[in-house]
């Protein structure tokens, strides 16, 4: 009988929840701001693999849901995407 009720009182126990989390149901594509910003973290950041540069970034940019083959692919076009970002400033900066 101990025991039945136990589990009973665990079951009805409310779950906590994290306070302030946002809650997204959608995953969205990577802005080319966040592009560079992840990709200059992920080469100052010491050696870190990509999959440490996807855990990091997944929980700042819960939307992105980052992962190893993300940054890979990023880390292929990277040129691209800094000259990109490069030009953009360039433009920004004259306008």
């Amino acid at each position: 009988m101990i025991g039945h009720n136990e589990n009973k009182t665990k079951e009805q126990a409310p779950v906590k929840k994290a306070k302030n989390l946002p809650v997204f149901t959608k995953k969205e594509n990577a802005t080319l701001a966040q592009q560079i910003e992840i990709l200059n973290w992920h080469h100052n950041s010491g050696k870190k693999s990509q999959l440490k540069t996807a855990q990091y970034w997944d929980k700042i940019y819960l939307n992105l849901r980052l992962k190893q083959p993300i940054i890979s692919a990023w880390l292929q076009d990277e040129q691209k995407w800094q000259k990109q970002w490069a030009d953009a400033k360039h433009i920004a900066a004259s306008a």
